[in-house]
């Protein structure tokens, strides 16, 4: 769990970074959009907020552990719990996981190559931006 809260606050972290930067840089290159200035900077207090509590929440596993089953909100589903613990002690985690679709495969290649490619093309972009190319 605790590297779940980390993961997530390393996401917003980055995120609330990459925002505020691309203000920053709306800034330097003199943008009068408001509208950009808006929405990147909301995105940035929002993801600086998220990332704050992400953080809190992986300080408190960190030092705590986990709460006790009694105070989690599973509670309230005890039978399932016990259900899941006579299965758990029959089979391993593994094998109680559902099947991965065989359609995952590609659709995750597919994000992979669009994101490298948007990434690719909003680079290209600032280099053209910065240096003044095709004004």
């Amino acid at each position: 769990m605790a590297k779940i809260a980390r993961r997530r606050f390393w996401g917003q972290a980055v995120w609330a970074i990459y925002c505020i930067l691309t203000v920053f840089g709306l800034l330097a290159i003199r943008n009068t959009d408001i509208v950009a200035y808006a929405i990147f900077g909301l995105f940035g207090i929002m993801s600086m907020i998220a990332s704050s509590k992400f953080y809190s929440q992986y300080r408190e596993i960190k030092e705590n552990g986990l709460p006790p089953f009694d105070e989690s909100q599973f509670s309230a589903d005890e039978e399932s719990y016990r259900r899941y613990c006579e299965l758990r002690s029959q089979y391993s985690a593994s094998e109680l996981q559902p099947k991965m679709p065989s359609i995952s495969k590609w659709v995750n290649i597919a994000s992979v190559v669009f994101a490298v490619a948007c990434i690719g093309g909003g680079l290209f972009y600032l280099f053209l931006i910065l240096f003044g190319i095709g004004q």
